[in-house]
């Protein structure tokens, strides 16, 4: 039962972990790639899944809606 709640939080946790960016037009990014990014906040590079994208061609802007990263099999301690 303890292995099972210790799944079940990682999983919670790892599909809320994301951020929303906008950027200059970057006209053929597309959703399911896997890009880094560096905070300029943190200064940490991190790989993320794009999940969605839009663009406005008036202002010349994307915005990028994505997921953090993770391997496929992480280690899950007891």
């Amino acid at each position: 039962a303890r292995q099972r709640a210790v799944y079940e939080n990682w999983k919670s946790a790892r599909f809320t972990d994301g951020l929303t960016i906008t950027s200059i037009l970057i006209p053929f990014l597309d959703v399911n790639r896997k890009i880094k990014y560096k905070s300029k906040r943190t200064k940490e590079t991190d790989t993320y899944l794009i999940n969605k994208v839009s663009f406005s061609f008036s202002d010349f802007t994307t915005t990028i809606e994505m997921r953090k990263y993770y391997p496929d099999y992480p280690e899950l301690t007891t």
